[in-house]
């Protein structure tokens, strides 16, 4: 990935990740239901480390921005969160137009209690 040439691949952190969790890709779904969320969260969380982050529809680009930057220097351990289905729907079809691996996408579909 030339990509981001000035930001180093931290392969010799203890938290580099990506050879273990990009096995693992899960496209995304509702996490609603709390055992999808645990197992979500098992697959996903690395050396008891999550990273997580939150976006929208119209800030789907810089998403999938972040995903690359947290692949570049090799954390697979990430959970995009968003508003919907939808939402994920239109970040995969970025990927997909930009020939992109898969990536990983989740919402939450239970009202706020």
């Amino acid at each position: 990935m030339s990509d981001f040439p000035s930001i180093p691949r931290l392969t010799s952190s203890k938290y580099f990740s990506s050879l273990l969790l990009l096995r693992n890709i899960w496209k995304g779904g509702d996490l609603s239901d709390d055992m999808q969320f645990q197992r979500v969260v098992n697959q996903r969380t690395y050396k008891g480390e999550l990273i997580l982050f939150a976006f929208d529809l119209c800030s789907v680009s810089d998403a999938l921005n972040a995903v690359l930057m947290l692949r570049h220097v090799g954390f697979e351990h990430f959970l995009p969160l968003t508003d919907g289905a939808a939402t994920c729907e239109a970040l995969h079809a970025l990927a997909d137009v930009k020939a992109l691996p898969t990536t990983p996408c989740f919402w939450s579909s239970s009202s706020n209690n």
